[in-house]
């Protein structure tokens, strides 16, 4: 950033007039709710491709004193900057919402003392404060999926030609699923019986994820596992039913095992998991770049001149364990805030607690709509609310914080799924499924997921913030929290 200040900005803002860059472009000033802090040392590529990647959603404008500040004019700007409280940083930060952390390969930018400060002010206003990211480089990880799943769906599509040519012929008699996948049930080598085999392995996939996600290599694995089983479904069932064209569509919409619905689900979590599993990496390694040296501490970064390192140093005072401990959290969420500082103070750890696992979330409203869809619509009304609050929650859910929105998914897929394992417990104990006839259960089951998708609601009303306040809810936080 030092060159691009000298060779491009300075000519540039000095043939007109001296101002700086950001007066130059926009002479009647625009409101800034982002604020930028880093080290100057990042190259300029690096600074912007971070920025651009994590540019907050609604932000409309950016604070960065590279640009803001008229780089010709070194006096005056120290004459700006001798009040830190009063500067341009400390006002820009103040009228900000957000402020993006910008690491680099060079050096920690807290190895200088005005990104300390400008930590200081962020935790003092109560900021959100988020660890910028370059974009995700996901192509390769596209390429092995998608070369594994083709490998899977070519396997699958040969394997049923046997099976496809003997039910070719009878399609006719197929009046119900049963009929059609007793014609499917083709016994092969070790009495197999696909696609059927390769469903419960993409099941335990999905199960050995959730129970394994804090090993990234385990969960790389189990996604090409996964991308398998889930081509070779997709291609065994593409050649049956090429062979089945005539089947009623009836017959279709009777699929009384869900095998519909199971297979975006599977395609659907395995796609996810991959890119959850490379953003919790690129967190990481963001983090260390952020690290300041063993043994160093915030406190211990200098200015440029060793005025403005006694000025700050004054100022902050003793409240440098409020500028630790917030870096701390940046460094364990990708970001801190109101919320996530909180969670400190009541003695958890934050780590991995913003890092929203988007397969996770699919796999909790998967299985709340798979019941919902399959065992459920016994009343019209109660369809219709059951469809507005979990409607509701998803809006509120796209609309979250980061850290609001990881914890609250993370907190949402282990309700749904606590539920449905009691419930169905509670069913095979008491024998509910042979005692109650098909409109009982179907009223059984709208009111059980009625009452999950209300508690979740709720729960996003709440917030983190609103959560961590309850003393019952804060003995629930560890084990409702996200994994890293």
């Amino acid at each position: 950033m030092y060159n691009l200040t000298d060779n491009y900005i300075k000519p540039l803002t000095m043939q007109a007039g001296g101002m700086s860059w950001a007066l130059l472009r926009n002479p009647q000033g625009i409101p800034c709710d982002l604020f930028l802090t880093h080290s100057w040392r990042e190259g300029a590529l690096e600074f912007i491709d971070k920025v651009l990647a994590s540019w907050p959603r609604g932000k409309s404008a950016a604070w960065c004193c590279v640009l803001a500040m008229p780089q010709n004019l070194s006096d005056y700007i120290s004459r700006l900057i001798q009040v830190p409280r009063t500067s341009p940083f400390a006002l820009a930060l103040q009228n900000s919402t957000h402020m993006l952390a910008v690491p680099t390969r060079e050096c920690s930018i807290y190895s200088r003392l005005w990104c300390g400060y400008e930590a200081y002010l962020a935790t003092y206003y109560n900021k959100v404060v988020i660890t910028a990211r370059p974009s995700l480089e996901w192509l390769p990880s596209l390429a092995v999926g998608m070369a594994i799943w083709a490998v899977g769906a070519i396997a699958g599509f040969f394997w049923s030609t046997v099976g496809a040519e003997s039910t070719a012929s009878s399609t006719a008699t197929f009046e119900t699923w049963k009929s059609v996948t007793h014609a499917l049930q083709v016994s092969y080598a070790l009495g197999m019986q696909p696609p059927f085999a390769f469903e419960d392995a993409a099941a335990g996939c999905v199960v050995l994820v959730v129970l394994c996600g804090r090993s990234s290599h385990c969960v790389a694995f189990l996604n090409l596992l996964g991308a398998l089983a889930v081509g070779f479904i997709l291609g065994f069932w593409a050649k049956i039913f090429g062979a089945l064209a005539q089947l009623p569509l009836r017959i279709i919409a009777g699929d009384p095992t869900g095998k519909f619905f199971l297979i975006p689900l599977f395609a659907v979590f395995v796609a996810t998991s991959e890119m959850d599993r490379l953003r919790a990496l690129q967190r990481k390694q963001e983090a260390t770049l952020l690290e300041l040296p063993q043994n160093a501490r915030v406190q211990d970064a200098q200015c440029g001149k060793p005025e403005d390192t006694l000025t700050i140093t004054n100022e902050i005072g003793d409240r440098w364990g409020h500028v630790e401990a917030s870096v701390k959290v940046l460094l364990d969420s990708g970001m801190s805030t109101p919320a996530l500082r909180e969670v400190t103070q009541h003695g958890f750890s934050v780590r991995g607690l913003a890092d929203v696992k988007f397969s996770r979330c699919w796999l909790g409203l998967a299985v709340w709509l798979f019941h919902f869809l399959l065992y459920g619509g016994s009343d019209a009304v109660l369809g219709v609310i059951n469809g507005m609050v979990v409607g509701v929650t998803v809006v509120l859910w796209c609309n979250a914080e980061r850290d609001d929105k990881a914890f609250l998914g993370s907190m949402s897929v282990k309700i749904v799924i606590t539920v449905a394992v009691c419930t169905y417990a509670i069913s095979y104990a008491f024998h509910l499924d042979h005692k109650l006839d098909e409109d009982k259960k179907a009223r059984f089951v709208d009111f059980v997921l009625l009452g999950i998708a209300i508690v979740c609601l709720l729960c996003h009303l709440a917030g983190l913030k609103g959560f961590m306040r309850l003393p019952v809810a804060r003995c629930l936080f560890g084990a409702l929290r996200p994994r890293c």
